[in-house]
């Protein structure tokens, strides 16, 4: 790559990202309470959780890296947020159409207000569930998106007057940032109320089952206000944006420090056994963000020269071009899905069925199909034409080819003595 010439795809980091999208698909199934034995839905649950919520950092330093990488001296600001809203919000516009349409046909209340946040993508500022996690609750993450897609210019135009050699120390500082933010969750926001998986890991479950009277550690509680301002909140979750752009001008100026992609996947792994020791809060993305932002950048740095092994196969690269929309599309499949089956009467009121192992991963198989294809179907009829008929501005028609008047021979003999 000369200094002129602009740098390769890097394929291999969609790919990566469909596997990410994989186990957040798996753990909004295991918020499904799909399994009947309690003790295997436990460790399901808990075990596969802090993998998918990381996974969201990943998709948060992607977004800035990628366009960091693939951003060109012409572009303008607005011919970018153009982009960037023909990209996003068709999908969203249909899923959450097709959400809210679910949501009314089963009878659930919806709020005006919260349910207008969310169409215009504003409703992750607000720390109430009835806003971040309502409809289809998923998109939340695009509140985020909208919010660093604004700043993008900014981030950019700073990022690259950081001289090359200091671009590290500055990587440092967003994650401070990251690493913060539990903390001061943890000391300044309330308590209470409990968030529903904010007062338990894989070890307390573990733990609970052996002894039940025994209460829950106090220090591994965490507050729907706490979880909000660490997870949900875009000013917090940007810092994850523009690790992303840093990484993009670290690479692109070539400072990255040689790790190469299995060690980083053999790191970022021993950080998810130990994550089940780890607080919620801590879980969310503070934990695991350095071994993640090592991970995408030993992939890129890795495909940019073309060695990234099967993460270039072409299927699985197709794949990564649907996981926009898959992610959009699954959590309804997983919830009405579920639903269709029917309920049963329990201690709580009615409840969707659950099933012996065979019978859940069946309907996981069954969902994860059914959203792949549906996935597929927005992608095509809705993203790309989207993408193709607004993302940039139709080119003005060339002006009519202006025709000379005919010379008289007064002119001729003008034009004959000038020369």
């Amino acid at each position: 790559m000369t200094a002129t010439s602009p740098p390769p795809n890097l394929p291999a980091l969609a790919s990566l990202r469909f596997l990410v999208a994989i186990a957040v698909f798996l753990a909004h199934g295991a918020l499904e309470i799909l399994f009947l034995n309690q003790m295997v839905g436990g460790i399901y649950l808990f075990g596969i959780m802090p993998i998918a919520l990381s996974g969201v950092s990943y998709f948060f330093i992607l977004s800035g890296f990628v366009l960091t990488w693939s951003h060109r001296e012409s572009d303008t600001t607005i011919r970018f947020w153009r982009r960037r809203l023909f990209r996003i919000f068709p999908n969203h516009l249909v899923t959450y159409l097709v959400a809210l349409g679910l949501m009314l046909g089963t009878g659930a209340a919806v709020g005006f207000t919260p349910a207008l946040a969310q169409l215009f993508l504003v409703h992750s500022w607000v720390p109430d569930p009835e806003y971040y996690n309502n409809i289809n609750s998923l998109n939340w993450s695009l509140s985020v998106e909208v919010f660093c897609y604004l700043l993008f210019p900014l981030l950019l135009g700073f990022a690259r007057k950081i001289r090359p050699e200091r671009l590290w120390y500055w990587a440092g500082a967003a994650v401070t940032v990251v690493l913060a933010a539990p903390v001061v969750a943890g000391s300044f926001l309330p308590n209470e109320p409990v968030h529903p998986l904010g007062d338990v890991s894989l070890v307390q479950f573990l733990s609970a089952l052996n002894n039940p009277d025994q209460p829950a550690d106090a220090w591994g509680h965490a507050s729907l206000t706490q979880v909000w301002f660490v997870y949900h909140l875009p000013i917090i979750r940007a810092a994850e944006f523009f690790l992303g752009v840093l990484l993009a001008r670290i690479i692109l100026n070539s400072r990255w420090i040689g790790l190469r992609p299995l060690p980083a996947a053999l790191l970022l792994g021993a950080f998810y056994v130990a994550d089940v020791f780890v607080p919620y809060l801590y879980q969310l993305s503070a934990f695991t963000i350095v071994p993640m932002l090592l991970l995408l950048g030993s992939v890129a740095a890795a495909d940019q020269h073309g060695r990234a092994g099967f993460l270039r196969a072409r299927g699985l690269v197709w794949l990564g071009d649907l996981t926009y929309a898959f992610y959009l599309v699954h959590g309804s499949v997983l919830i009405y899905g579920h639903r269709a089956f029917g309920t049963v009467e329990t201690e709580f009121g009615p409840e969707p069925k659950s099933w012996e192992i065979p019978g859940a991963l069946a309907f996981l198989a069954g969902a994860f199909l059914v959203s792949l294809l549906l996935a597929w179907l927005l992608h095509n009829l809705v993203e790309k034409p989207a993408m193709r008929r607004w993302a940039r501005p139709k080119p003005r028609p060339a002006p009519p080819p202006v025709h000379p008047e005919p010379e008289t021979a007064e002119q001729r003999i003008a034009a004959e003595v000038r020369g």
